[in-house]
């Protein structure tokens, strides 16, 4: 039918599991640039200008790229609580959907015959 929309649910459940996959690696990724940072002091580079320059930029560069994977380590969580809360949205409508559709053949097996008032477009 058209406006169907087909859910699999192994299919959702592997990507949040990726989702969460992802948010372990950028987990690690930030670890270890922690440490790449710490490791920077000043006994580590020269007092040399040019070396002095480097060290900044160096050191800049690797708080970008954690601010970066703080970011993104958000993101993945956000997209991840969205999967999770569209997934359990489609349950719950199929759960809704199955009760009267199981309502409705009792009734047809009881010989319960069914009334305008008690029907309901489906939309």
């Amino acid at each position: 039918m058209a406006g169907d929309v087909e859910l699999n649910v192994a299919v959702v459940d592997g990507n949040i599991n990726r989702l969460m996959q992802l948010h372990d690696l950028v987990d690690q990724l930030e670890i270890r640039l922690s440490s790449i940072r710490d490791r920077q002091g000043a006994g580590v580079w020269t007092s040399m200008p040019e070396v002095a320059t480097f060290r900044s930029r160096y050191r800049n560069a690797i708080v970008q790229a954690e601010d970066e994977l703080v970011w993104l380590r958000g993101q993945l969580e956000d997209a991840r609580q969205a999967l999770e809360g569209s997934l359990r949205s489609h349950q719950l409508q199929d759960e809704a959907v199955e009760q009267r559709l199981t309502a409705l053949a009792a009734r047809v097996d009881g010989g319960t015959p069914l009334s305008s008032s008690s029907s309901r477009s489906f939309g």
